[in-house]
């Protein structure tokens, strides 16, 4: 019986060692879509029980193929029953190509991405493009909204339709939200060429609509070219200029203005602008400096006049004039350049699939090139135009949007100590994080989801906040880190005159010895687990840049794991490493006599607890440290300066 039995039991062994291991591991990392983004995808695709033209092919049911014959006009049937074990049927193959981007999704956002994928394919996955590059960085707010809005043509150009769905699948993604009415705060404009043709400061393509979040002032991505004109902007229904997106403008069409480059002549308009606007309050009788002032009346400051007529000279900058007065030009922060501490010498990296290099600071100046993913460029000069940042390069000019500035612009530099906190900073509440286990929170620069992502906090992170702040509706709580949205964490006050209390403090222990360096290069936050392998429990995560020390490096399922700290590990796929040079003692093969002696290292030690290898590291030695020795064993010395290690 007993012999039986482990036969059985080494049966049952084979059999597993049989299935591979990246199978068992797998559905760590997999997902599959949840019921409520089923039951959203069911409320867009609308039921039908009779099949029907659809593009180029047939769609029956929740907008599955119908692969019958429908020669002569034929058509088909499918119940209810039947339509949602159809739907059903095609998502896995959506799943699995969506889980193999191998990106840390949570199930909202995966979700969102199913949904799209079902409504428009899986085609943008394995190609390339604004809204793949949004997904694979880790895009957020106004980025990511204007990268999914994209997708809104039918089969006869822009649908509404279409818009809706793709905003209501960004809050999906974004806020966790499955409802099939868009937020009233996402909306979006259209793009009139007027004799041109749309461009973009991202890529080639030419895009009529844009997707934002209203409740600010949102940078506008759309330019537009023209052959022997030149481009004066984007202009209302009213004929009013529009320099960035605002909630006044939601569902309106912007029509670009152009002015002969051979023959120029001022446009007329009509629309108010405030004089603060203005380079000088004294207007002049030409659109030229230095023309004659006489005649004209001053104007005052802070006061909103009447724009009649526009002009934009031979050197680019633009004048208007003043109804029943002369011509003034508009001064560099209303239309050029608002000037920013300059950068010279910063270093920045492209972080989009590539960026337009324009001759000015503009997405309307000429394209002279473009720089490519992974470029390091030097600036010269950083320049604000209509609320965002440009950098000069050698090669032109480039928006610093789709770059690592703000993370290179907020480095702590050598030489430089970090900042303080304000005596008066004082703990006013704490937060635990409260999201899915597998899932993080973006700790950002700034309160607000516009502010760039400086780091992340794990479900159950406990953190102490200083200050709570409102941002869109959306209370914003200020940790060490930065600031993260309270929405997803349980916040209890501290009441006034008391401090949380505070974990003991433990005892340093001796530095153990770095075998390697590297950095993190994943776009989206590296998970960091308990130990090597996706089978154990995420602990926190690491963004793109972080510099890690490694002191373990070991290789599961044909991948090598490094561990940064005690029970923290992570895949060293996402690191770029560089071993260094530790000398390892190995056993020796006979003793050598005792007798105090000193002696020199020829390289770098590990000092042990006991004269073993497997012993606890206790503290290292560097190359060239002179120590004492107290004893020797077994070829293994007792170094005097570490208090009889080994």
């Amino acid at each position: 019986m007993k012999k039986r039995i482990l036969c059985a039991f080494l049966a049952l062994m084979m059999l597993i060692s049989l299935v591979p291991v990246t199978a068992m591991n797998a559905s760590a990392a997999s997902r599959t879509t949840s019921e409520a983004a089923i039951k959203f995808i069911k409320q867009y695709e609308s039921y039908s029980k009779t099949c029907h033209a659809d593009g180029t092919r047939y769609s029956i049911g929740y907008g599955t193929l119908c692969d019958k014959d429908h020669s002569g006009g034929a058509t088909h049937t499918i119940t209810e029953v039947d339509a949602s074990a159809a739907l059903a049927k095609e998502l896995p193959a959506i799943e699995a190509k969506i889980n193999a981007l191998g990106l840390n999704l949570s199930q909202n956002q995966f979700d969102a991405l199913v949904s799209f994928s079902y409504n428009n394919g899986t085609a943008w996955i394995s190609g390339s493009g604004i809204f793949k590059s949004a997904v694979m960085s880790g895009k957020t707010g106004n980025e990511f909204v204007y990268a999914i809005s994209l997708w809104s043509n039918g089969h006869d150009g822009f649908s509404t339709g279409l818009m809706n769905r793709r905003l209501a699948e960004a809050n999906m993604y974004l806020n966790g939200e499955y409802n099939k009415a868009k937020p009233t705060n996402y909306t979006y404009v259209l793009f009139d060429a007027n004799g041109g043709t749309l461009t973009n400061s991202m890529d080639s393509g030419s895009y009529k609509m844009q997707g934002y979040i209203t409740g600010g002032s949102v940078a506008i991505k759309a330019s537009a070219v023209r052959e022997g004109y030149i481009f004066l902007g984007w202009y209302n229904a009213k004929g009013e200029p529009v320099s960035a997106l605002t909630t006044e403008l939601a569902g309106q069409t912007l029509t670009a203005r152009w002015q002969d480059a051979k023959n120029p002549t001022a446009s007329t308009v009509n629309y108010q602008m405030n004089t603060n606007s203005f380079t000088s309050l004294q207007p002049l009788g030409d659109h030229k400096d230095g023309a004659s002032s006489t005649g004209f009346p001053k104007l005052e400051a802070n006061t909103v006049v009447n724009v009649v007529a526009e002009f934009v000279d031979t050197n680019g900058s633009r004048w208007v004039r003043i109804k029943d007065n002369g011509w003034v030009k508009i001064s560099a922060s209303a239309v050029e350049a608002e000037k920013t501490p300059v950068d010279a010498g910063l270093v920045v990296t492209v972080t989009n699939a590539y960026i337009n290099v324009r001759k000015e600071p503009t997405a309307s100046s000429a394209q002279q090139g473009k720089v490519n993913y992974g470029d390091k460029l030097t600036l010269l000069d950083v320049v604000s135009t209509n609320g965002a940042l440009w950098g000069k390069t050698e090669k032109g000019w480039i928006a610093l949007m789709y770059t690592n500035y703000d993370a290179v612009k907020t480095e702590v530099k050598p030489e430089e100590k970090p900042e303080e906190a304000p005596a008066e900073d004082k703990i006013i509440a704490t937060a635990v994080v409260k999201c899915d286990d597998d899932s993080f929170v973006n700790v950002r620069k700034a309160a607000g989801v516009g502010s760039a992502a400086v780091s992340s906090l794990r479900n159950g992170a406990k953190v102490d906040l200083f200050e709570i702040k409102t941002v869109d509706g959306h209370e914003w709580g200020r940790t060490t880190s930065g600031w993260f949205c309270l929405d997803y964490a349980t916040v209890t006050a501290v009441e006034p005159g008391s401090e949380p209390e505070k974990e003991p403090e433990k005892e340093e222990t001796p530095a153990e010895a770095v075998i390697a360096t590297g950095t993190v290069i994943s776009n989206t936050p590296l998970n960091v687990r308990k130990g090597a392998g996706v089978n154990h429990g995420i602990v926190a995560s690491k963004v793109k840049g972080t510099a890690l020390n490694i002191y373990e490096i070991v290789t599961v399922t044909g991948h090598e794991w490094g561990r940064i700290g005690a029970d923290q590990w992570v895949c060293l796929t996402y690191v770029n490493y560089t071993k260094t040079e530790v000398k390892e003692e190995t056993a020796p093969e006979t003793s050598v006599a005792t007798g105090l002696f000193t002696g020199t290292a020829n390289g770098a030690l590990n000092v042990r607890k006991e004269a073993k290898v497997g012993a606890e590291v206790v503290a290292t030695i560097k190359a060239d440290d002179k120590v004492s020795i107290l004893e020797v064993v077994a070829g293994y010395d007792a170094d005097n300066t570490t208090r009889a290690a080994w």
